[in-house]
């Protein structure tokens, strides 16, 4: 009990990785033993943005721009950010599909993104809802995560 005390201290002081203190004000609990490995490294790099779409690919200078490739084809201009990649027009079919499952799940219809992603928003039905995103991530084939 007091190495958690002195972790969740440590956590709670560390200057690094604000957007994950953000999303998380305490240490983390494994979840991994529930979700499964891969499912909470997808879930982990959707809620901070570091998974392969276009801002966080240009930020780090390895794609030349931070706009949507597929919303560029029919001649829009978006970044492309985690957001993005859920409601983008390219994406549709999946993207209906997984808000259909996200209602279906909490009981209504989320407001954003980030309300789905939210760690300690809906604990209980969190397995669910990973499940959900990781199913979207798959059948779009965008993302690389390993």
């Amino acid at each position: 009990l007091r190495a958690l005390e002195i972790w969740n201290d440590r956590w709670k002081r560390s200057k690094n990785s604000k957007e994950l203190h953000r999303l998380m004000p305490n240490v983390p609990h494994d979840r991994s033993h529930i979700l499964g490995c891969i499912t909470a490294r997808i879930m982990a790099r959707l809620r901070t943005g570091y998974c392969s779409v276009a801002s966080f690919l240009h930020r780090h200078k390895l794609k030349d721009s931070n706009l949507c490739d597929r919303c560029l084809d029919v001649g829009k201009h978006r970044v492309e950010t985690v957001a993005h990649f859920f409601v983008c027009k390219a994406n549709r079919p999946h993207s209906t599909a997984v808000l259909v499952d996200f209602t279906a799940i909490l009981g209504h219809r989320p407001t954003s993104l980030s309300e789905v992603l939210d760690v300690n928003l809906y604990l209980s039905k969190q397995i669910n809802l990973a499940n959900s995103i990781v199913k979207f991530v798959e059948c779009t084939t965008e993302f690389c995560f390993l």
